[in-house]
């Protein structure tokens, strides 16, 4: 019987140890996902980020070209 209960302690510690390999793995494969999601939200944020800078060089290079006109229309349509 002591036999018996050794053989079952042993097999409830490796039953342990396998549901917490596979808990740490669970939750090795959630992070990822969640990491894989943050870096795509990132990836986004850049992306917008360079157009809207795009956007911005193209203003500054037509202002440089033309300030005179801007700065004339600008004033003819009731800006200070």
């Amino acid at each position: 019987m002591g036999e018996q209960t050794t053989k079952n302690k042993t097999l409830t510690k490796t039953d342990q140890s396998s549901k917490k390999v596979q808990a740490k793995d669970l939750k090795n494969e959630e992070l990822e996902k969640s990491t894989e999601e943050v870096m795509d939200t990132i990836d986004e944020i850049i992306e917008d980020k360079t157009e809207e800078i795009d956007i911005v060089d193209e203003i500054d290079k037509i202002l440089e070209e033309d300030c005179q006109s801007f700065v004339a229309n600008y004033v003819q349509r009731g800006g200070e």
